[in-house]
């Protein structure tokens, strides 16, 4: 009978090691889950700024790649300094001064369009105000871009919006998973007014 109870108490102190031991391994499994989830989605929104400013820098080296055309070269036998026109070549190079038959003034390059209406952190600000969850850069500028579809929206200048709110105390920023996110701070209306207004003057 001893033996037997002694066996016992060791398949019972074997049994509750084993169980802890389920534990911390389940536990620990979990741990490594969440991390791995939280440096997924830090990858993925790196992965998509990498994307963004790809695309920037390729549009800015093509920009700068077809810049203004170089000034053509004077035309060949054209008269040098101290070098006499002929007279015939003088009057026909006149201009006409009676208004008729003469080329018409080249018209100016047109200037490029700029975007009218709100700016960017107008936008931003207007848009994060009527919203009761918080929203993250590519929730903002998904919904921005599919407002105003005729102006380009990159989440580098939306994230530089939502910073400027933050630092003026417009908006607040939380993280959750590793994602950071944005809500609006609800103020009296005296103090909405004026955060929207350093907002503007930022």
């Amino acid at each position: 009978m001893p033996d037997t109870s002694e066996q016992h108490n060791v398949q019972k102190f074997y049994a509750q090691q084993l169980r802890e031991d389920l534990e911390r391994n389940k536990a620990e499994q979990e741990r490594i889950n969440t991390e791995l989830a939280e440096l997924q989605t830090k990858l993925s929104a790196l992965q998509v700024d990498h994307g963004v400013l790809l695309s920037m820098q390729g549009a800015l080296v093509s920009e700068q790649s077809s810049g203004g055309a170089r000034p053509k070269k004077a035309a060949a036998g054209s008269a040098g300094p101290g070098m006499s026109v002929p007279t015939a070549r003088r009057a026909k190079d006149a201009p006409d001064r009676s208004g008729k038959g003469g080329k018409k003034a080249a018209k100016a390059p047109a200037k490029p369009k700029k975007h009218t209406g709100p700016t960017m952190r107008e936008l931003v600000l207007n848009y994060l105000g009527t919203q009761t969850e918080p929203r993250s850069v590519n929730d903002v500028t998904a919904a921005l871009q599919e407002a105003y579809k005729e102006r380009p929206f990159h989440p580098t200048a939306v994230r530089t919006a939502l910073e400027t709110m933050v630092a003026k105390g417009g908006a607040e920023r939380s993280k959750q998973r590793g994602a950071v996110f944005y809500l609006p701070v609800k103020a009296g209306p005296a103090e909405e007014q004026g955060a929207e207004a350093a907002v503007a003057e930022a």
